[in-house]
């Protein structure tokens, strides 16, 4: 099998020189695993597992209803890279639109036991950083366009939280004012 699981190939059959090459790759960069994992979006929506032969692991998935096959991917991984477009409370919207809510994405992590769940892709309707219980932030954090965390630094990920949640207050309290005038003048009589 070599360490690229080719799940395209339910498509069509992987061109081996490209294996070949891909494995060439994983190998010169120290990977054990390189596999992808078809997730709940649109057609051709994949997450990918990486696995360094130093021991840590990545999971990455971009838009994504939760699923078995990303929670079975991300068992025990040391970094799992989730959305969270949609705020809790907005099951209808995300299932629409098959993305994730924030308790969704910090539950799929808790799940496999992953050591640290970051979470991105937050929909710029919403406030700028996504609201996360107490009793989830000890394994989760954050993370903006852009933005790189080294793994040496991941046990001090979740304590930047707090911090953060205090720097876009103000955002989020607008958001949440904008919220309540939307809901105050749409009411029906």
């Amino acid at each position: 099998r070599g360490v690229v699981d080719m799940a395209l190939s339910a498509m069509r059959p992987p061109d081996p020189a490209n294996k070949e090459a891909v494995d060439a790759a994983a190998a010169a960069l120290g990977l054990e695993e390189l596999q992808s994992v078809e997730v709940v979006h649109c057609a051709h929506s994949f997450a990918l597992k990486v696995r360094h032969a130093a021991g840590w692991s990545l999971v990455y998935s971009g838009d994504t209803r939760p699923c078995k096959r990303l929670s079975d991917a991300a068992r025990d991984a040391t970094v799992l890279i989730h959305e969270a477009t949609f705020d809790d409370g907005m099951l209808e919207e995300a299932t629409a639109k098959k993305h994730s809510m924030t308790k969704e994405a910090v539950q799929i992590g808790e799940d496999a036991g992953v050591y640290r769940t970051i979470l991105t892709h937050f929909s710029q309707r919403y406030p700028k950083i996504p609201v996360i219980e107490e009793i989830s932030a000890p394994r989760v954090g954050i993370a903006f366009d852009l933005m790189s965390v080294n793994f040496a630094d991941l046990p001090e990920l979740p304590h930047l939280l707090p911090a953060l949640q205090v720097m876009f207050a103000d955002e989020n309290l607008a958001a949440e004012a904008e919220t309540d005038e939307t809901t105050l003048f749409s009411a029906e009589p």
